[in-house]
């Protein structure tokens, strides 16, 4: 059961990026000037947005929840293989992983609770809206951080992680994170 659970959040876990894709994009054609607000398409855009902030909030609910109840590798026994001699490479980027994975966490709560004082105006003092927009930057970073680890585990898995492909994941990370910083250059 847990092995089929594992390759089910395999999947989710790339869906979720997916999501992740198009939510931020649409966040982006919401918050930036790329469509009057006074247009039917701003309305629409801002209803997608909202609708896959809810998709994306479930599927990484449950994400969360495999990776850390289910699959749960263990911190410290990472640690213990990392200073006895069963240390490998694919041990050192779970350890990278997960810590991005923690810190995907972190952010992603800040970004969720911050979105929804736009709907639920009544927690603003405490997770103010203009902090959905600077936090989202971050956020981005260490999923593009996040999903390249992911990736470069996956090969390793597959047993074809060679020097082309980790230059594939790096530029692949590199343009998508100089994609990022020009669009949040555009206020």
């Amino acid at each position: 059961m847990a092995s089929r659970l594992v390759k089910i959040n395999r999947i989710c876990s790339w869906v979720l990026v997916l999501f992740a894709l198009v939510m931020i994009v649409s966040g982006y054609g919401v918050t930036r000037p790329f469509v009057s607000q006074l247009s039917p398409l701003w309305f629409l855009i801002r209803g997608l947005h909202t609708l896959l902030c809810l998709l994306f909030t479930a599927q990484f609910v449950f994400h969360v929840l495999i990776v850390e109840f289910v699959i749960s590798s263990k911190w410290f026994l990472l640690f213990r293989k990392s200073w006895r001699k069963k240390f490998n490479s694919f041990i050192f980027w779970k350890i990278l992983q997960k810590s991005t994975g923690y810190l995907t966490f972190i952010i992603s709560l800040l970004v969720i609770l911050t979105g929804l004082n736009f709907h639920i105006p009544l927690i603003g003092p405490f997770f103010p809206l203009f902090q959905h927009r600077r936090l989202d930057i971050y956020l981005i970073a260490i999923l593009i951080i996040h999903v390249a680890l992911g990736a470069k585990m996956v090969f390793i898995r597959k047993r074809m992680s060679h020097t082309l492909t980790n230059i594939g994941i790096i530029i692949v990370s590199i343009a998508a994170m100089s994609f990022v910083f020009y669009l949040d250059t555009m206020r």
